[in-house]
């Protein structure tokens, strides 16, 4: 399956449509919210099944970040079916957005990673910065 991920200002997925405001940005600031918006074509002949979608929270060593020694992570499972006239043969997208949680990252580089069925998706990932917040002037 092919995917794509992104970060944006803020994203809503809403009856099969993606709803991005400052999408395709790579650096966030420590403490403030963000979305992480994701779109997989699922097969055609995939499309009944039931899979188990994934995004995990990676730092720039390939570790899974945890707090609590829990992993930063969240999945859902689910099938999209065949919407009536939908063509024969072309994928159908699965899409979906989030608000990430305001999670105490230290500056640097981490990476979302999609999984579709414990499996990592071609193109499922989105390398950013994490960077401090501006000095305040006060």
């Amino acid at each position: 399956m092919n995917a794509m991920v992104m970060l944006a200002d803020g994203a809503h997925a809403v009856n099969g449509r993606l709803y991005i405001l400052g999408g395709g940005i790579r650096s966030v600031v420590a403490g403030m919210p963000y979305s992480v918006v994701a779109k997989v074509e699922v097969d055609y002949l995939e499309a009944t099944a039931n899979h188990t979608y994934g995004l995990t929270l990676h730092d720039d060593t390939g570790e899974a970040v945890s707090f609590d020694e829990n992993a930063v992570a969240l999945s859902f499972s689910g099938g999209t079916g065949i919407p009536g006239g939908h063509p024969v043969g072309m994928p159908i997208d699965v899409m979906f957005a989030f608000t990430a949680p305001q999670l105490p990252l230290d500056p640097g580089i981490y990476e979302w990673r999609l999984s579709v069925d414990s499996a990592e998706s071609a193109g499922g990932s989105v390398r950013f910065s994490v960077v401090p917040p501006p000095a305040s002037n006060l």
